[in-house]
């Protein structure tokens, strides 16, 4: 029997799909989701004009919160907190780059019955401190999910 995917990576999986959703329509400002990379190595292949705006989805840090053990079934409930890089070249886009994001994942903060519940934690844009111009910037989310124990 093959084993099966880890739970943190369905949930950068769903949270790409769900940003490779976003399309400038009568529900989002941008069109996102035309650019969304999952860990891309941004020093060395940064984003190009042609390609924002942009997002790169990192699952950074999981945490166990609750252990429960004893009967049939022992679980973890962790908190998995997640960077989303934005690349933009103004404030308004970054702005509204973050609003479509919080509308996708509102659609499904499960993210398909993945996740219990994913909550933003905050963000704040990038400042090319030279040219004084926004960048870009980073959002980050938490997102909380049970697994087995001892379960990635």
């Amino acid at each position: 029997m093959a084993p099966s995917t880890p739970k943190r990576t369905l949930i950068r999986n769903a949270l790409v799909a769900a940003l490779q959703g976003i399309a400038a329509d009568a529900v989002y400002h941008t069109d996102l989701g035309d650019h969304v990379d999952a860990w891309r190595a941004l020093k060395s292949k940064p984003w190009q004009g042609s390609e924002l705006p942009a997002c790169n989805v990192r699952d950074m840090f999981a945490q166990v919160l609750l252990e429960q053990t004893g009967g049939s079934k022992n679980f973890w409930h962790n908190r998995l907190t997640v960077e989303i890089d934005i690349g933009c070249n103004d404030i308004d886009t970054f702005t509204n780059c973050v609003a479509d994001i919080f509308t996708a994942i509102d659609v499904d903060p499960t993210l398909g019955g993945i996740a219990i519940d994913t909550n933003a934690v905050g963000y704040s844009p990038d400042v090319d401190q030279e040219e004084k111009i926004v960048v870009g910037g980073l959002l980050t989310l938490t997102v909380d999910y049970s697994t087995d124990r001892l379960a990635a």
